[in-house]
């Protein structure tokens, strides 16, 4: 079954829904980082993840109702945003992990890679910012 996708990215509060006009009877929410996808689940049970559930009917008796569902992801997305988890590729700090050279954006840090061979990145935490 395909199941249209409504992506919410903490960054901008962006809602986007694809299969847009279509008539779908379900839905999946996924978050955005910057850098990777998450779906959204819902736990009626958290400590057994086989019971979550990811994929939302839109019309009832689809259990839980979808609306909530949509209003709990957005209000996590401001909570995302708050806690810095949203990531800018172009303006957040990255570390080679080779030689210790910092980066601002991942176009700098590709020139980098190119130039040099280097293959290893990370991210410079926030508090190490500056």
């Amino acid at each position: 079954m395909v199941s249209p996708l409504t992506l919410l990215k903490p960054s901008r509060f962006l809602l986007t829904r694809s299969f847009v006009g279509e008539s779908f009877p379900t839905r999946c929410i996924l978050i955005y980082s910057g850098i990777h996808y998450d779906a959204l689940a819902f736990s009626f049970i958290p400590s057994v993840s086989e019971a979550d559930i990811t994929v939302f009917q839109l019309e009832p008796p689809g259990e839980p109702a979808y609306a909530g569902i949509l209003q709990g992801a957005k209000e996590m997305a401001g909570k995302l945003k708050e806690a810095g988890y949203n990531v800018d590729t172009a303006t957040f700090n990255i570390v080679c992990e080779q030689c210790g050279r910092g980066f601002i954006g991942e176009k700098e840090a590709i020139k980098h890679a190119e130039s040099t061979g280097h293959t290893a990145f990370g991210q410079i935490p926030a508090e190490e910012d500056g």
